[in-house]
């Protein structure tokens, strides 16, 4: 949103006229035009006594304000749907990661923008690999780690983090840094193993290769699904007050 705009925002939200602001801040009403129609911008002075007046900060009135959860999911959400036909399929890959990149500057602790720049990081490696040269490979896997480490402080984060990096490095053609994330995975336990060895298999396309990989991930999950459950049992049978129910009640719905 440009300063033009936030301030007619903020303006009409305060139920002000534009000569109403100008009397207030002594300056004319042909100045207030002009601020709104972008023709102008106030005086650096002045935008201390314009926050104080719509009642906001200077970073807001600024439109530096970082987004509430729900609008910054919004705009994620509709960066992640751009797609122009009449542009490379790089030039889309970029253009979103630069949008999301940009927002992350002013909501660096984002956990969702996080997320999404790292997938969208392996997507824009997966699909363009033969049209990025070395340096912006190099950059775009940078910038990755940084996300991914980020992410780890996140403990839900952890390990579809590392999975993600491991494909991301294989995908620029890092093998010794994706042999690395491997390592994780190892000590991990075979679970997870067999999940990052069937996902590498399908994105080789060698599809009969990563059936049986495939099959073992999903029979461990069954098995850890059915130990998890009984666990929940047995925290029902100990826990009845009424809001512990309700969460139990919660989580059955998830596994339905």
């Amino acid at each position: 949103m440009t300063f033009a705009q936030t301030f007619k925002k903020y303006r009409k939200n305060m139920g002000y006229t534009q000569q109403e602001v100008a009397e207030k801040l002594l300056v004319t009403t042909q100045a207030v035009s002009k601020w709104e129609t972008g023709a102008g911008n106030p005086d650096i002075s002045l935008l201390v006594p314009i926050a104080d007046l719509f009642g906001i900060t200077t970073d807001a009135l600024l439109g530096n304000a970082k987004k509430n959860k729900e609008e910054l999911s919004s705009e994620i959400k509709s960066i992640n749907s751009l797609w122009n036909c009449d542009k490379e399929k790089s030039d889309n890959y970029g253009e979103r990661y630069g949008k999301l990149y940009c927002l992350l500057k002013s909501n660096p602790n984002s956990i969702e923008l996080l997320r999404s720049l790292l997938n969208l990081s392996l997507e824009w490696l997966s699909a363009c690999s033969m049209e990025l040269n070395d340096n912006k490979k190099k950059e775009i896997v940078c910038n990755a780690e940084k996300f991914a480490e980020k992410l780890r402080d996140n403990p839900e984060d952890i390990h579809s983090s590392h999975c993600l990096m491991c494909e991301i490095y294989f995908r620029a053609g890092e093998s010794q840094k994706a042999d690395t994330e491997l390592m994780y995975f190892s000590a991990s336990g075979q679970y997870t193993r067999n999940r990052v060895k069937y996902v590498h298999l399908l994105m080789e396309e060698k599809y009969e290769e990563a059936l049986p990989y495939l099959e073992k991930s999903l029979e461990q999950t069954i098995h850890w699904l059915h130990w998890d459950v009984r666990k929940l049992e047995l925290i029902e049978k100990y826990l009845t007050d009424e809001k512990t129910k309700m969460r139990i009640a919660e989580i059955r719905k998830k596994i339905q």
